[in-house]
């Protein structure tokens, strides 16, 4: 038996011989690392979203997030269309220096991504412009 080369999970064969249920299938591909996933694999659904109306005033948008586990948001128009991203950390800014009224005011352009579009490489996309915008905010 060579064990040199590195082994690739194929469940089909494991559930097709009873040696694993579906179940468990799911469970060890599970175990994936996130970079050899596609984006629709990682993606919240849409109704569980937490959203903010664009028109909705900076402080009103802050009390209703203080209670929310979340610090990204997406900005929409009508409930909708989403237009915009904005962060706690986006709003907290816009208060203290009073540069903006609403979320539409602060929210950034959202980056639209194919559902098929690999996990791994999306993020080398991301995290450089991500370092960029962080150093651009201070």
């Amino acid at each position: 038996m060579d064990f040199g080369a590195p082994a690739t999970f194929d469940g089909r064969v494991f559930i097709e011989s009873g040696l694993i249920d579906s179940d468990e299938r799911r469970m060890l591909t599970g175990a994936l690392p996130v970079t050899q996933r596609v984006v629709r694999e990682v993606m919240t659904a849409r109704r569980r979203l937490v959203t903010i109306d664009a028109a909705t005033p900076i402080a009103e948008a802050l009390a209703e997030f203080s209670v929310s586990p979340y610090s990204r948001f997406p900005v929409t128009e009508d409930g909708e269309e989403i237009v915009g991203l904005v962060t706690l950390r986006d709003l907290f800014l816009a208060t203290e220096k009073g540069t903006a009224a609403t979320v539409a005011d602060v929210a950034e352009e959202p980056m639209v991504v194919s559902e098929v579009f690999e996990v791994g490489r999306l993020y080398k996309i991301v995290t450089p412009q991500m370092a960029v915008d962080t150093r651009s905010r201070r």
